[in-house]
């Protein structure tokens, strides 16, 4: 199994079987150049968009005409099945931003769970509708999302065995939101430095809960 991490909140998941998803493509330069991370550059079999913004549901920037999912409800393509759960965008019930899909993806006997812009606490329902999860992509950089101590509280919610940060202020990412090193701040767990790709076996993961950094690649 592998990980790609292309930048800003989007990941490129490759399972045994060599199927690829990816989760929430952005568009280079949108929010009038605010977002500079070069094109992802990859193709894949299934994209993931969380909500239709342009730094995240920018699924033409995705080669190989792969399925587009951008909706919640459960789906399945050969080795990986998935279900799509309604949240928001903000902590008002989506009436400040509007509403966000987290998607727990099954692909080779892995469980991802990739969070989007969520911008809440999860509650027990939606915890329990995207299950046990393996890997976990959260946001952690606050204003448009959950902040470190929000992505701290989802983790405990779903127990993953490794949580990723992402949507955080970097040199590409000029956005009026927290950067790496604040979350680090806030989080329990020591953090293991991966670079901008992992591999791993499925049976080989740790037990709850390890925190990986990861580097964009774009």
């Amino acid at each position: 199994m592998r990980i790609d991490y292309l930048g800003h909140a989007c990941f490129m998941v490759t399972g045994d079987s060599g199927k690829r998803a990816v989760f929430d493509p952005y568009e280079p330069g949108c929010f009038g150049g605010a977002l500079r991370h070069a094109a992802p550059g990859v193709s894949a079999e299934l994209v993931f968009v969380s909500h239709g913004h342009a730094d995240h549901a920018a699924a033409g920037q995705v080669g190989g005409r792969p399925r587009v999912v951008d909706r919640p409800g459960a789906g399945k393509s050969g080795a990986a099945a998935w279900l799509g759960v309604r949240t928001f965008h903000d902590g008002s019930g989506g009436a400040e931003r509007g509403g966000n899909v987290a998607y727990a993806l099954k692909l080779d006997g892995v469980s991802f769970c990739h969070l989007g812009d969520l911008g809440h606490a999860l509650s027990r329902a939606q915890a329990g509708e995207i299950g046990p999860v393996d890997v976990l992509f959260a946001p952690v950089g606050g204003h448009f999302t959950v902040d470190g101590r929000g992505a701290v509280e989802a983790a405990r919610a779903l127990s993953p065995r490794v949580l990723v940060p992402m949507h955080f202020k970097t040199p590409q990412v000029d956005f009026p939101i927290a950067t790496l090193e604040d979350f680090l701040k806030t989080s329990p767990w020591p953090a293991e430095r991966k670079g901008s790709a992992a591999e791993f076996a499925a049976g080989a993961l740790p037990a709850p809960t390890a925190l990986w950094i990861m580097e964009a690649s774009r």
